[in-house]
């Protein structure tokens, strides 16, 4: 039994075999109508007559020679050409012109169990040119879309036959078009920048409107929804924003009344918009008036339009921390007149010492010499000197504090400032009229003599009487102080020279009793 079954197994591809044989004499002779040696199957024949494009032509009845050379003997196939010969309807290949691209790149006839007429991403799975990936859409037939075989090749479907539920608007547009305007068919990114169309032209769109917190323009717009008035409103972001007099009239309720939709952060002129109030204020970064009234304060209790206190930006505690503590801003500055006019204002408090002051002496600037007394004015005055340099270098010792004999406002001499009040004692001498110091003395320059003059310069030696005129006596000093309370007359006066004559007269208590200065300087009997 067994024989028998591996007799008729031998047998029969005995038979397979020869009629291979004769199939491939009679497949030869297909296309020149004479037997001819037989072409070689090649043994990839196993691997490809599974695929779909032999399946598709052999269920048509198409026999091997209508595609494959036998001329050959190696079943090459037939040039494309071979293929416009039944598929003449089809006027173009896929990628219309392009010639590098055949028809089995689609139309499988090989081992490739990945090409099928729908498999692009096999191609097309990274940008080719100007062709973009498969991305968005990728899930969705190609040929949905395009026609792989005639002009033009894009036909897309209206993007509303699969997406009904949105409801697209860009502005003076309903309903567009096309959703292409923004949206690439096959880009997976987000949809095509806003600026490509809103840069430029009468829909151009300031390119600071966006910045950190309004980075995109659909913080604000929804993505098919762009018309007029249909953009979120500010406070779906700002509901905690607190806004400059939001409990009054609310006339800054409305964001748009200061903010404009597309510049929000331009809002230098919006205050001069409403309120013509000029203000001096020196201008921070804040701007003009809202360095003083923050348009969005922090807390709910600085509405109201209440201004902040100065003491918030100047660094002090308390109201009254200036003018060592004897005013309130307010006192000297107005609200929105902040820089004055600081003489005028001190004389509103000191009127005394502003009728004092000597124009034509340079007191009647406060500042010069009170510099920051506007608001300490316990800070010690400038020092005379840094006007009055002469006077300060020349000033002998004593006389260097100008406001013991000065009054600082008027520049003039004090009631008690005499030289007596200080230098009574050598006011008794014989020099002692306090009304004629300044003939040898000055208090300081550059007015009056800069030292003391000669005694000879009033007191010629020819008019001097008595023993002046005498040698030995030509020197004032040697016996005269300048201030002395009386001549010098005693005995020991005269020792001091004529130490020989000791034991002259020793009874003689004073030698100018008869040796007078004052009438001829002859001794007297």
């Amino acid at each position: 039994m067994t024989g028998q079954r591996v007799f008729i197994a031998v047998f029969t591809l005995a038979c397979l075999g020869a009629a291979l044989a004769g199939a491939a004499v009679l497949i030869t002779g297909l296309r020149t109508g004479e037997p001819q040696e037989p072409a070689e199957v090649p043994e990839a024949w196993q691997d490809v007559r599974a695929s779909l494009g032999h399946e598709s032509h052999l269920a048509e009845g198409l026999a091997c020679a209508d595609c494959h050379d036998f001329e050959r003997g190696d079943f090459s196939f037939i040039p494309e050409a071979g293929c416009l010969d039944c598929h003449e309807d089809t006027e173009r290949r896929i990628h219309g012109d392009a010639g590098d691209v055949g028809c089995e790149s689609c139309h499988p006839f090989g081992a490739e169990r990945d090409v099928a007429p729908n498999a692009c991403d096999r191609c097309h799975d990274e940008a080719q040119g100007e062709a973009m990936a498969i991305g968005a859409h990728g899930d969705t037939r190609c040929q949905d879309c395009h026609a792989p075989h005639r002009e033009p090749s894009f036909e897309p479907a209206a993007c509303r036959d699969c997406h009904d539920e949105v409801s697209a608007s860009h502005g003076p547009r309903p309903d567009p078009d096309t959703c292409l305007d923004c949206h690439d068919f096959h880009d997976t990114e987000k949809p095509a920048a806003c600026e490509s169309c809103h840069g430029e032209g009468a829909q151009r769109v300031d390119p600071r409107a966006t910045f950190a917190g309004h980075a995109s323009c659909e913080g604000c717009h929804e993505p098919h929804a762009f018309g007029a008035g249909e953009a979120r409103s500010c406070e779906s972001c700002h509901a905690d924003t607190f806004t400059l007099a939001e409990d009054t009239a609310g006339e800054h309720a409305r964001c748009d009344s200061c903010h404009s939709a597309h510049a929000v952060q331009e809002v230098a002129a919006a205050c001069a918009g409403c309120h013509e109030v000029k203000t001096d204020h020196p201008r921070t970064a804040e701007g003009a008036c809202a360095t003083c009234h923050p348009a969005h304060p922090e807390e709910p209790s600085a509405l109201a339009g209440a201004a902040r206190t100065c003491f918030e930006c100047h660094g002090e505690s308390s109201p009254r921390a200036f003018h060592a503590g004897a005013a309130a801003c307010a006192d000297c500055h107005g609200g929105h007149d902040v820089m004055v006019e600081s003489e005028a204002l001190c004389a509103d408090c000191h009127a005394a010492e502003a009728r004092a002051v000597d124009a034509a002496a340079g007191h009647d600037q406060c500042a010069q010499c009170h510099e920051g007394a506007a608001h300490e004015p316990s800070a010690p005055p400038v020092a005379c000197a840094e006007c009055h340099a002469v006077q300060a270098r020349t000033a002998p010792g004593g006389h260097r504090d100008c406001e013991a004999c000065h009054d600082p406002h008027d520049g003039g001499i004090l009631g008690h400032a005499t030289c007596a009040s200080c230098h009574e004692q050598k006011t008794r001498g014989a020099h002692g009229d306090p009304a004629t110091c300044h003939d040898c003395h000055r208090p300081h320059g550059p007015d009056g003599p800069a030292a003391p003059p000669g005694c000879a310069d009033c007191h010629a030696p020819a008019n001097l009487p008595g023993l002046h005129t005498h040698a030995g006596h030509e020197r004032c000093a040697d016996c005269h102080a300048p201030h002395e309370l009386e001549p010098p007359n005693t005995r020991r006066d005269c020792a001091s020279c004529h130490d020989d004559l000791d034991d002259h007269e020793p009874e003689a208590r004073v030698c100018t009793g008869c040796h007078p200065f004052a009438d001829g300087g002859r001794p007297r009997r």
